[in-house]
């Protein structure tokens, strides 16, 4: 890690596939903030090197040091950009516009980060793990310090759509997608960069259009269409016309995403185990 003094400009450790690195650096961008960059290979271990935890002891990304000061979490870099550098502010001056930002923001440290990553891990990144030698793959991730994060990271490398969480994270995302479309009175979020409290930003959303694609997969899944409300029983997505489990998911999303024409396509289905043996 970089040696950092009060006149260097500031740095952000981040990564280009994470969503929580993508809303600061938007924000960045939007107020003209000139800053470094460092790019950390996540799944090759950088966020685990000791240098990176002694700035961030979460391993994760982003992490914004200014000077002397060493910021984590994504929320939190938000909040301390608007302080620092007051310019072109995103923050609404309406007390009732704030609490409505600090609602919506608060919705993403419970649940949405972690569903936003269940999801990613269960369709896209499980398949470069799946490339990597096992005993690698092991190390990697018994290197996490947060024994929930590793559990759920190896249950989306191991089972893909099948884990546990990945329905839930899809359902958080549904709750979600449903609560801005009745804020903002639109049910075309996708595009759409500024929402609520007139000309504010509710909050940069680089998620948005990634989930609604996820949206449409999952009920284009299903054979009635749009379902209505959804539930999750025994794994499976039920709704008021029809229920889908997730192996129909699964062919949906290889056939839509992926291509059926595609040949060396990722298997969705497949299944491994990262447990080490009781000689290991």
């Amino acid at each position: 890690m970089q040696a950092h003094d009060d006149m260097k400009q500031a740095v952000l450790y981040h990564n280009d596939m994470s969503v929580c690195a993508a809303k600061v650096r938007n924000l960045l961008a939007e107020k003209g903030i000139a800053y470094e960059g460092i790019h950390l290979n996540l799944r090759a271990g950088d966020a685990q090197k000791p240098d990176y935890v002694k700035l961030n002891p979460n391993q994760v990304v982003p992490t914004l040091v200014n000077g002397r000061d060493v910021v984590i979490e994504s929320n939190v870099i938000l909040e301390y950009i608007e302080d620092t550098w007051p310019q072109a502010p995103l923050r609404p001056g309406d007390p009732m516009a704030r609490a409505r930002r600090r609602l919506w923001m608060k919705q993403l440290g419970e649940g949405v980060h972690a569903a936003t990553g269940t999801i990613s891990s269960c369709i896209a990144f499980r398949f470069q793990h799946l490339r990597r030698d096992p005993a690698e793959l092991r190390a990697w991730l018994d290197g996490m310090g947060d024994p929930a994060r590793r559990e759920r990271i190896r249950q989306a490398i191991e089972l893909g759509l099948d884990a546990p969480a990945f329905a839930l994270a899809v359902q958080r995302f549904e709750k979600l997608l449903a609560g801005m479309e009745v804020a903002t009175g639109t049910r075309q979020m996708a595009g759409r960069r500024r929402v609520l409290a007139g000309r504010h930003c509710l909050q940069p959303l680089p998620a948005t259009a990634a989930s609604s694609r996820i949206r449409r997969l999952y009920r284009g899944a299903s054979a009635g269409g749009r379902l209505g409300r959804t539930s999750v029983r025994g794994g499976r997505f039920s709704g008021g016309r029809g229920a889908v489990d997730q192996s129909g998911l699964c062919r949906d999303l290889r056939s839509r995403t992926l291509g059926g024409a595609r040949t060396h396509q990722p298997d969705f289905t497949k299944k491994i185990s990262l447990k080490r043996s009781a000689s290991g």
